[in-house]
Parts: structure tokens; C-alpha cells; sequence
């Protein structure tokens, strides 16, 4: 059995890594001491289609799988 994340997969994990990086990354001490809300990150990441991942674009989704759902929190 093959386990391992496909070439789409793989894109879309290092292109979360790499916001997180950009995005979330400089911030992440006044996230820690409440300076800084991820709120104000929504509409980078629907920028980045990271909001909706499962949902059919016809509802305004990115049409991901539900393994890239959990790809995302994780890179």
C-alpha cells in the first residue's frame, strides 16, 4: 500500500508551509501574547483558497480532498 502524498498533495502542503512562513511566522509572538488575531489572517488564506478546503466551488470552496484538509494544519 502506498502511503505517500501525491504531487498535488506535496505542492499544496509546501504552499502552506510557505504561508505560514510568510504570513503567520513574523506574528507568531503577538499571537502568542494576544497582539495579534488570526482573524485578521481570513482573508489572506481564502486568498490562498485555506478557507472552505472540502467544499464544492459552487458554494465558494477550493474543492480540496479531505486529506489536504488535514495536510494544512500540519505543515
Amino acid at each position: 500500500m502506498d502511503f505517500d502524498l501525491s504531487k498535488e498533495e506535496a505542492l499544496f502542503r509546501d504552499s502552506v508551509r510557505e504561508f505560514g512562513e510568510r504570513y503567520i511566522k513574523p506574528h507568531w509572538v503577538d499571537l502568542d501574547e494576544g497582539r495579534y488575531s488570526l482573524l485578521d489572517l481570513i482573508p489572506r488564506l481564502a486568498e490562498h483558497g485555506l478557507v472552505g478546503l472540502t467544499l464544492s466551488s459552487k458554494y465558494g470552496g477550493s474543492e480540496g480532498s479531505f486529506l489536504m484538509a488535514a495536510i494544512a494544519p500540519r505543515s
